[in-house]
């Protein structure tokens, strides 16, 4: 390889590592909005059903079987939370690069 082809390689894998830094920036800022919103509406939802699920079983303490309606919807609703939770923290794993949990976008 000539002395001129090496470095126009060079320049051009020098080139590319800068683009791909840029392009990963990106990525990174998208998976952390990404996180952010699975906290904010996820939460929000959990919240809603769990609310709704208690509501049902004071308004049906007199049916067994609509109390263990209720009582599985509330069980659900913090399932939901803990998947959330877990989506959040992977998320958030891997758009930082870092396995502390404690870390923000």
């Amino acid at each position: 390889m000539s002395y001129r082809k090496k470095i126009v390689a060079l320049i051009l894998v020098i080139y590319l590592a800068s683009f791909s830094n840029a392009f990963l920036s990106g990525v990174k800022k998208f998976l952390c909005s990404l996180a952010d919103a699975f906290e904010m509406i996820g939460g929000g939802l959990v919240s809603l059903m769990f609310l709704y699920g208690g509501l049902n079983y004071v308004f049906n303490a007199d049916d067994p079987g609509g109390r263990k309606k209720a009582r599985t919807t509330c069980v659900q609703a913090i399932i939901g939370g803990l998947i959330i939770v877990i989506a959040k923290n992977t998320i958030t794993m891997i758009s930082t690069g870092d396995l502390s949990l404690g870390q923000t976008c």
